[in-house]
């Protein structure tokens, strides 16, 4: 009996063993495969991730991924590193085995066609590319500079407005060149239709334009021959800025063009010193009443009671003297007559108001002064001078000796031939 259990029991574990065996061998091949498979998992990730911003990261984890190996080529022509036509096809030809439907691919066949001197060859495959996608900002710019060298300006203005529509980082590579191009009459002409149909990106471009400043003459001659800041137009808020800017530049002639053809401005206000409502919104810069405001001395624009125009108060410390208040002026040459009513004024030891005529064009270190030392209401003659186009009116404030400084409220500024 104990030995009929003993063979039992023996015949029994050896046929666990062999069992075990295949258990143990069947979960290494499984935990391998599984390895395996969070490996290539991991790396399909990361590449999926890094694949645009970082191709040669992708290529290390997946060597064959259609997108990082044209990102990648992208990358060196970018930063100019050495890239031939025949290293071009050869990786364009892998992009496109892993990603056969791959628009960059053949823009970068099109690019090495470019260096063998195929022009033809180059742009059939770069039309290829774009008939696949146009929001490959590369090709657009490809074509771009495609049109410029054939003069096509509706063509390179066509693929402008396709880039910068298709793309958010399109505006820091292409509006510095087209800030460069509306110096450019034929340039400026052609983008009207897209003035008028206010495309996505012009208010961003002529903001981008005014605040570079390095070519305020084309915008100004964009905006006045197309009349790109006419009332109705998202772009009209620019109005202050761009006349601000046109005025540190010294940029008078352009001023007046694109605040009487571009906004579609009064001409009376290049003339006309009346304080206007309106001049309180600021929005005809310099153009309009500007108030110089600080802790010693300032100026305000009030509505004056019953809406008839507006009420300048200004005031000024003791011991201070200050422009707070100035207007651009477009006077013809010959004598004016100067009028201003002091409404109110509160003035010790010498504290008062001065207005004096600068003339800006030529610039002039003479200030004329029209009234000196002004607490009532009164009136001056005044001469413009042949040969000076544009001049600055400004009114000072004059706190005087005592403790209490100067406080004044002036209105009905005229100023007639």
């Amino acid at each position: 009996m104990r030995l009929n259990r003993s063979l039992r029991r023996r015949s029994s574990n050896q046929a666990k063993l062999p069992l075990a065996g295949i258990s143990a061998r069947r979960w290494a091949s499984v935990s391998i495969a599984a390895l395996i498979g969070i490996w290539l998992s991991f790396s399909l990730a990361v590449s999926g991730i890094t694949r645009q911003r970082a191709p040669q990261q992708a290529l290390m984890f997946v060597p064959w991924d259609g997108i990082a190996l044209a990102a990648n080529a992208d990358l060196k022509l970018a930063q100019k590193r050495s890239s031939s036509p025949a290293w071009l096809e050869d990786t364009a030809r892998a992009s496109l085995r892993n990603l056969p439907l791959n628009p960059r691919a053949l823009r970068l066949m099109g690019t090495a066609a470019e260096l063998r001197a195929n022009p033809s060859r180059a742009a059939l495959l770069v039309a290829k590319s774009e008939a696949m996608t146009r929001r490959d900002l590369l090709t657009q710019l490809w074509l771009v500079e495609s049109g410029v060298r054939k003069n096509d300006v509706a063509a390179v203005l066509r693929h402008y407005d396709t880039g910068l529509r298709t793309s958010a980082a399109a505006g820091q590579l292409l509006f510095p060149r087209l800030n460069v191009a509306i110096g450019n009459a034929g340039i400026r002409t052609a983008m009207g239709p897209y003035i008028r149909k206010n495309a996505i990106w012009m208010r961003d471009f002529l903001d981008y334009s005014r605040q570079a400043g390095s070519n305020l003459s084309g915008l100004s001659a964009l905006i006045a021959e197309n009349a790109a800041l006419a009332p109705g137009r998202p772009a009209r808020d620019l109005l202050p800025s761009m006349l601000q800017s046109l005025y540190d530049q010294q940029k008078y002639a352009e001023m007046r063009q694109v605040y009487l053809r571009g906004a579609k401005g009064d001409a009376i206000r290049l003339s006309d010193i009346s304080l206007r409502n309106e001049d309180r919104q600021q929005q005809f810069g310099p153009l309009g009443w500007q108030m110089l405001d600080d802790a010693d001395a300032g100026a305000d624009l009030v509505r004056a009671s019953g809406g008839a125009g507006a009420t300048l108060v200004v005031f000024a410390n003791s011991n201070t003297t200050r422009p707070v208040a100035r207007k651009l002026l477009y006077l013809k040459s010959g004598q004016y007559r100067f009028a201003a009513r002091v409404a109110s004024i509160n003035a010790r030891d010498g504290g008062a108001l001065i207005w004096r005529l600068r003339c800006l064009q030529p610039l002039s270190d003479r200030a004329m002064t029209i009234l000196d030392r002004v607490t009532a209401s009164t009136s001056a003659t005044l001469t413009v001078e042949p040969g000076c186009a544009v001049q600055l009116l400004e009114l000072l404030a004059v706190g005087g000796r005592g403790q209490s400084g100067m406080d004044a409220a002036t209105d009905r500024l005229q100023l007639r031939p």
